[in-house]
């Protein structure tokens, strides 16, 4: 009797979108029992909502970027990434990084630390090589990117060995604004991409050059000003010059036949909650408004909705399905995000007394969307692909 062997470890999206789902879900309910039932736990030299901050960083956005990106080189340069055995030791590396983080005992704190560390640099590796071998030249941001996350990362776990609050705060604010860089660069890579397939007929999306030869400058000027300087204003009027080109960019992206298509219009919403979150910047300087708002608007809008929307895509069109058919279930996955996202940001604005409730309903309203997108893609992401083709 000849038994199946399971596809799980023939291409990277496969065990780090399942995996990223399941930290989504587990790591939130353990912030739910910290946070709202106030669950007394000891982390060492670390606040919960650090640990929090980070694993939802470095921890559930990174394993989503590792599958995308192992899958995504593959098919821009036309060679294998890793898989078999090497992608089970990168997916073994982020996991104990996971298990290890969340601990009172400083060896295991630093056997954290140096998983997790290794496990950027292997995923470096592992899309540089093929990247190089084929004369790639459009992935260096990408590469640069993930080379400064890995840095920062760095700086997070000294910051926590060493009790520096600026080194950890440093290292949180930094991850974050490199993984919404890294959306931005991808994001303007396949949208209008998309959008064309999709809608097809004669639409025309159009692409401002200055906007994409200034927006990352203004960008990096911006993470810096935020990060590294106490120039409030200044950040306040980047984060504003971000907000108007990136909605002017989504607008010329706009067509009303995205909405006709989950898949699409998820990528739109995400992006635009990106450009908010630079809107609700300035507002925040101007009215004093608690900084975590906007900062939910990049990661629950931002991070959240794209990255989920993402793995939506990539598994149906890489277990070959057909990403255009019709999945009633996709709109059940994406919508609780999108309220998690309303809920924590702008629902503590309209009432403040109940701030506690709205992060509470949030929560649940996060676990819901990755617990419905888990009973849903388990089977396929664990299944050979429909097709017949191998991946």
């Amino acid at each position: 009797m000849r038994i199946k062997r399971s596809p799980l470890f023939d291409t990277g999206f496969r065990p780090f979108f399942l995996v990223a789902s399941i930290h989504a879900v587990i790591s939130m309910i353990i912030w739910f029992v910290i946070y709202t039932l106030k669950a007394d736990i000891s982390l060492v030299n670390k606040l919960p909502m650090n640990w929090h901050a980070h694993e939802m960083i470095y921890g559930y956005a990174m394993a989503v970027i590792a599958g995308f990106l192992l899958t995504a080189v593959k098919n821009w340069t036309g060679l294998n990434t890793i898989s078999g055995y090497k992608l089970f030791i990168l997916f073994s590396l982020w996991l104990f990084a996971r298990i290890f983080s969340f601990t009172n005992h400083i060896f295991l704190l630093k056997l954290a630390a140096v998983s997790d560390i290794l496990f950027t640099i292997f995923l470096i590796y592992g899309i540089t090589k093929p990247v190089l071998k084929a004369g790639d030249r459009r992935q260096t941001a990408i590469i640069s990117v993930l080379l400064l996350i890995t840095v920062f990362n760095i700086i997070y776990y000294y910051g926590i060995v060493t009790n520096s609050y600026f080194m950890i705060t440093s290292g949180i604010y930094a991850g974050l604004y490199l993984i919404i860089g890294l959306i931005l660069i991808l994001a303007r890579r396949v949208i209008p991409f998309f959008t064309q397939r999709v809608i097809g007929g004669d639409i025309l999306l159009k692409n401002y050059g200055i906007i994409d030869g200034l927006s990352p400058i203004i960008f990096v000027c911006f993470a810096i000003a935020d990060i590294f300087t106490d120039l409030k204003s200044i950040t306040s009027i980047l984060a504003i010059s971000l907000f108007i080109m990136h909605i002017v960019r989504l607008g010329c992206w706009y067509t009303r036949g995205i909405w006709k298509e989950p898949l699409l219009w998820v990528l739109f919403v995400s992006y635009a909650s990106i450009a908010l979150g630079f809107g609700m910047m300035f507002v925040s300087y101007i009215y004093n408004l608690p900084q975590f708002l906007y900062i939910h608007l990049f990661t629950i809008g931002g991070i959240g909705l794209l990255t989920i929307g993402m793995m939506s895509r990539v598994s149906l069109g890489h277990t070959g399905r057909n990403v255009y058919g019709n999945y009633p279930v996709l709109r059940w996955i994406f919508i609780p995000m999108i309220l998690a996202g309303i809920f924590r940001v702008f629902m503590p604005i309209v009432s403040q007394p109940q701030y506690a409730l709205w992060i509470a309903v949030s929560q649940v309203l996060w676990v819901i969307s990755f617990a419905i997108f888990i009973i849903y893609y388990f089977p396929i992401l664990l299944s050979p692909r429909v097709d017949g083709q191998p991946g």
